[in-house]
């Protein structure tokens, strides 16, 4: 596998990443899990008030990912877990990001 990704906040603080790849070949999406030992990471992001995210980019080159490490990204079958698993990963992110949208608009509404 190899490719580029942006955006990728808490870097540092994980010692696996997640990635959303394309099958080459069949277009499938999947989502993969590697240790971060297995990428590059590209310290680019200077943004004020995002410092404390550690947003970055980063990319990998030829990297072995087995099937074990990756899923279908538009399954609602759960591997583990209860029914919230079945909600799939666009809604999971979706209800994960809310609050801290929701906290930003909101300070920044309330601003004189």
């Amino acid at each position: 596998m190899s490719g580029s990704w942006q955006f990728a906040s808490g870097m540092a603080h994980a010692p696996h990443i997640h990635s959303a790849i394309q099958v080459e070949g069949t277009g499938e999406l999947r989502v993969l899990a590697m240790p971060k030992s297995q990428v590059e990471l590209v310290d680019n992001w200077d943004v004020l008030g995002l410092r404390a995210t550690y947003s970055i980019d980063y990319h990998c080159a030829d990297v072995f990912v087995p099937a074990t490490h990756t899923y279908l990204a538009t399954t609602t079958n759960p591997a583990n877990g209860g029914a919230i698993y079945r909600l799939g990963l666009v809604n999971m992110s979706a209800i994960g990001h809310t609050p801290g949208g929701r906290s930003v608009s909101g300070g920044a509404c309330s601003m004189n």
